[in-house]
């Protein structure tokens, strides 16, 4: 029986971290929990900001290698959220050289096309994705990582915790083999949680009719340099989307209220002085008219409200998302598309519609399955625990 969950990653403790990976429940349980710090030898540098005793900083492949020998008990799991790919080959080899019981928390998927699609409509729907030394390399060096894991080299999952029908894909490249091998177990994702336990509250925070904006913290995300992703420019983003704000207040007679970005620290207000709200994006959604957005996960409330969606794009935010991809999720959820570079009439008011089956398909493909929907995942995780 599973006594010992250790857990590998390059992301900072948080206290989302330890709610979201359920770490707190299992010491109350009576489970060890080990956090493996592994960002020293993954190459990237990281500050938690919360301490806990159960915290290991692994600084280097040897300490990493007894730590796995340590794991080869019928009584520990290693569990990650790191995904496999090209820049993550080496760790995951060395990885597939221990007899550990290996598990993935398989959700946060996202419409994406590069996932989604086969190579050659990718190619020829957005050829720029690729005509680029950088990108072409980076195609292949993927290709080679999938190859690698197809032929045994990386050794897939034991078992995976799987949000919706699509979760499996967050695996990383070669998720077909870890789908083949894993016994799985179906859970839900943060938001679908977070929606069934929200289902007897009434707590408007916005008086009269309003349309929200999901903030994503884009020109000063940390992720977006510590992924590499590109710089966004500040004023000239904010310029365009607050432009864009004034026209969809104009249009529609709304105010437009900020979710602003749980890591978002806005030492003075960047959206014109519109009312700033942090951590209640899923109360904002409930009650809006209207929601708008770039590509964010929270998509997912707008899908089990039932919102109307506005998914935005500008020359600005190309480096974090493209427009193919911008619109490649606005299509999967019926939303409506507008590239705020360009003057394009907003639908009139009165005509917004909401495709519901888009949105029936969203919840079971990304957030939920019949087997979990009527429970919380930690419930369904501590259960599987017993049975590993």
């Amino acid at each position: 029986m599973i006594n010992h969950i250790v857990f590998f990653t390059y992301l900072p403790l948080s206290e989302k971290i330890e709610t979201d990976f359920y770490l707190q429940a299992l010491l109350n349980n009576g489970y060890r929990v080990t956090y493996a710090d592994i960002s020293n030898i993954s190459g990237k540098t990281i500050r938690h900001t919360i301490e806990r005793p159960y915290i290991l900083e692994v600084l280097t492949w040897d300490a990493f290698d007894n730590l796995l020998k340590d794991s080869e008990r019928e009584d520990t799991i290693v569990l990650t959220n790191v995904t496999y790919n090209h820049e993550s080959y080496a760790l995951f080899r060395f990885i597939s050289r221990y007899k550990v019981k290996l598990g993935f928390f398989a959700r946060g998927m996202l419409p994406v096309p590069s996932l989604m699609e086969n190579p050659l409509r990718r190619f020829l729907v957005n050829p720029m994705a690729y005509l680029s030394v950088y990108k072409a390399i980076r195609f292949l060096k993927n290709k080679m990582a999938v190859r690698a894991k197809m032929l045994g080299k990386i050794r897939p999952y034991d078992v995976l915790f799987v949000a919706g029908k699509n979760g499996v894909m967050t695996t990383g490249m070669g998720w077909q083999a870890d789908l083949r091998h894993a016994k799985m177990v179906h859970i839900n994702y943060f938001d679908f949680d977070q929606y069934h336990a929200m289902q007897n509250q009434d707590q408007q925070l916005i008086s009269g009719k309003y349309a929200v904006f999901i903030d994503q913290y884009l020109p000063h995300h940390p992720d977006v340099k510590l992924f590499n992703l590109g710089e966004v420019p500040s004023e000239r983003y904010f310029q365009k989307l607050n432009a864009f704000l004034d026209k969809v207040e104009a249009t529609y007679g709304l105010k437009v209220v900020i979710a602003a970005h749980p890591k978002s620290d806005y030492a003075s207000n960047p959206f014109n002085g519109r009312r700033l709200v942090k951590n209640e994006t899923a109360l904002l959604i409930r009650y809006a008219e209207l929601v708008l957005t770039h590509v964010s996960s929270a998509i997912s409330f707008c899908a089990l409200y039932y919102k109307p969606v506005f998914m935005l794009y500008n020359e600005t935010i190309s480096t974090v998302f493209s427009q193919y991809q911008v619109r490649f999720m606005c299509d999967s959820i019926g939303g409506y598309f507008y590239d705020m570079d360009h003057e394009t009439p907003l639908v009139p008011a009165g005509e917004l519609v909401i495709d519901k089956k888009k949105y029936d398909r969203y919840k079971y493909d990304y957030l939920t399955s019949r087997e979990s929907e009527q429970q919380q995942t930690v419930a369904l995780f501590l259960n599987a625990l017993k049975t590993l």
